[in-house]
């Protein structure tokens, strides 16, 4: 069967289940893992809402493993694919590529983004639907927390220092180095020590 992707658009969740030990571990160092473990679960379901209002764009959640996946299946009614093994550029790229060959435009996020707003989401694929080849949403931090595209090349996740203040900047130069037309979000702020916590409302 041939698929008309000419306007069907997909967001990529990327998630683990709230689990104390699983998730948060920087943050949990400092603040314990019972209250790193309870920001990451408001993080997370305040992001999945986020995610559902946008009601024409096709939701997809990428568990970072089988357990989570299990996790996910008894609480949401999207698609729910395990997370490809390897460090997280591998993860990306395996998770779009087959994406965009079903949707006119892939956005992926993540879920620990405490100022993410729906104009965000919004914003990534209209710029994709209007031609821009890529969207970056950049965090305070160096990285970035989305990442939206109509194209497929895996030298955007290719030789990036991963977990590091320097992989929005590493990203920016391969995208002017590959020619390709992006349009930058603005800048959010992740949470993974116990100094952005000031970001996190109503705790």
């Amino acid at each position: 069967m041939i698929v008309d992707k000419q306007m069907k658009n997909a967001l990529i969740i990327f998630a683990k289940a709230p689990l104390v030990g699983h998730v948060k571990t920087r943050l949990a160092a400092t603040v314990g893992g019972g209250m790193a473990t309870a920001i990451y679960k408001k993080l997370l379901n305040k992001n999945l809402a986020l995610a559902n209002q946008l009601e024409t764009v096709d939701k997809i959640l990428y568990a970072f493993s089988s357990d989570d996946a299990e996790y996910f299946k008894a609480k949401l009614h999207w698609p729910i694919h395990i997370q490809a093994d390897g460090g997280l550029g591998h993860r990306m790229k395996e998770a779009m590529t087959p994406n965009l060959h079903n949707y006119a435009s892939v956005v992926l996020i993540g879920v620990d983004i405490a100022d993410a707003q729906i104009e965000d989401l919004a914003s990534a694929f209209d710029n994709l639907n209007r031609g821009v080849d890529l969207v970056l949403g950049p965090t305070y931090d160096g990285g970035y927390w989305l990442i939206g595209s109509r194209i497929n090349n895996e030298l955007l996740f290719q030789d990036i220092d991963w977990g590091t203040s320097r992989v929005f900047s590493q990203t920016r130069s391969r995208l002017r180095a590959l020619g390709l037309h992006y349009h930058c979000l603005p800048v959010r702020h992740d949470i993974d020590v116990e100094n952005d916590l000031v970001f996190v409302n109503e705790l």
